[in-house]
C-alpha cells in the first residue's frame, strides 16, 4: 500500500484510463530530484510525450511546484494535499500547469498559506478546503475526498486533448 491514500487515488485514475506510475516522496522542495523523476518519466517508452501529473503533500507540494516550474511542457496537472506551496516561493508564479490546492478545513496555518499560493499563481487554479479535515487528513472520509479531487482534476488536465490545448496556448 502506498502512503496517505495514493493507492485509492492511483486506482481511481488507473480505472479511468489514466496511466498512473507511482514515484517515492521527493527528498526536497527544490532539489534537482523532482525534476530527475520528471525527465526519467519522459525518457520511458511507451509514455514519452504524455502530460505527467503531479500530486504532492506537505512538503512534498513544492516539489511538484517547482518541477512543474522547471518543465513546463512535461507537467500537465499538480495536485496539492495539506501541502506548504510556500516553500515553493519564487517558482508559484512560473508554473503554468493546473494547479489543485486541497487543504483541511481544520488546518489553520495551512489554510492560509495555500490562500497566499493561490494569489502568487498565475495558472489555472483551484483552492479546495475540505470540511473537518487536520492536516493529515486522518479523520474518516477525507482522504476519500482528496481521491476524489484529485481524481476530478488529473481526469481534467490529464486528457490528451487538454494537453495539447495547453501547448497550443504556450
Amino acid at each position: 500500500d502506498l502512503p496517505g491514500g495514493f493507492d485509492h487515488i492511483a486506482a481511481g485514475l488507473s480505472a479511468a484510463g489514466v496511466r498512473v506510475r507511482v514515484g517515492r516522496p521527493l527528498a526536497t522542495p527544490a532539489g534537482p530530484t523532482s525534476m530527475l523523476v520528471t525527465d526519467w518519466l519522459q525518457a520511458q517508452a511507451g509514455i514519452a510525450g504524455l502530460a505527467i501529473g503531479l500530486f504532492g503533500a506537505s512538503t512534498g507540494a513544492a516539489a511538484a511546484l517547482v518541477a512543474a516550474a522547471e518543465r513546463p511542457d512535461a507537467i500537465g496537472a499538480v495536485v496539492s494535499r495539506g501541502g506548504r506551496p510556500d516553500l515553493a516561493g519564487p517558482y508559484l508564479s512560473r508554473v503554468t500547469a493546473p494547479t489543485l490546492l486541497l487543504v483541511g478545513g481544520d488546518d489553520g496555518p495551512v489554510i492560509e498559506m495555500n490562500q497566499d499560493a493561490l494569489r502568487q499563481l498565475t495558472c489555472r487554479k483551484e483552492l479546495v478546503i475540505v470540511p473537518g479535515a487536520s492536516h493529515l487528513f486522518e479523520e474518516p472520509g477525507t482522504l476519500e475526498q482528496v481521491a476524489r479531487e484529485a481524481l476530478r482534476w488529473f481526469q481534467r488536465y490529464l486528457q490528451p486533448d487538454a494537453h495539447a490545448a495547453k501547448e497550443s496556448r504556450s
